[in-house]
């Protein structure tokens, strides 16, 4: 065997290994560069294509089209994208990954049957300290209760031990323990949590349900 035949076999083996490489990245740079010039349609052809699926698999067309419908804001489409993932083939660490993502979006939908969905899934998670919080917004946000006031005051308090407080984690905590205080008539409890809860999440989406709150 020769050394030129050799040499040929090394360059043919490494060509076949960096070929599909080459395509990923060209392919993927498109979406990206689709993405940043905020041509949606043009990214959404780009993940839903053939090439797409066989070179980076059918859970990674589904997760970037299901992200790409959470940026646009369309509801049917996101909803859409969530049952495909839900719905299809895929393995546990899969679906956790998209019911972690899709969870908040129809808790503040108030979709109840999603949301139910969406739970059971992230209750197969390890992270025991996520699931009782998942729990804690379904019981809150969904069905309406108050058990929860005790346990989201020592989440607060939690937070605030801490050496730099996330002031938004803060803003949603004082949130969701005065949407429990409104459920049980402590209106002054309420306000007082909310304003503070209004100043932490000024320039976020949940200012506005902070302040429809504030005026009832």
């Amino acid at each position: 065997m020769s050394i030129e035949f050799i040499v040929a076999v090394v360059i043919l083996i490494s060509f076949a290994v960096a070929l599909p490489w080459m395509f990923r990245s060209i392919l993927w740079n498109r979406a990206m560069r689709a993405l940043q010039k905020g041509d949606s349609k043009q990214a959404k052809i780009i993940f839903e294509s053939r090439l797409f699926v066989i070179l980076f698999g059918k859970f990674s067309s589904e997760w970037n089209l299901f992200r790409l419908a959470m940026g646009g804001g369309d509801k049917k489409e996101i909803e859409k994208r969530t049952r495909r993932i839900l719905d299809g083939d895929y393995s546990k660490k899969q679906q956790i990954t998209v019911a972690r993502a899709a969870y908040f979006y129809f808790l503040d939908q108030k979709n109840a049957v999603i949301c139910k969905e969406l739970l059971t899934i992230i209750q197969d998670s390890r992270d025991k300290k996520e699931v009782k919080q998942n729990e804690m917004l379904y019981r809150v946000l969904i069905e309406g209760k108050h058990e929860d006031i005790e346990y989201v005051g020592q989440l607060l308090e939690e937070e605030m031990a801490k050496k730099e407080p996330d002031s938004v984690q803060l803003g949603i905590l004082q949130y969701i323990l005065g949407v429990q205080y409104l459920s049980i008539n402590q209106k002054e409890n309420a306000m007082r949590v909310l304003k503070k809860a209004k100043q932490n999440l000024r320039h976020t989406p949940y200012s506005q349900k902070v302040k429809a709150l504030l005026v009832k």
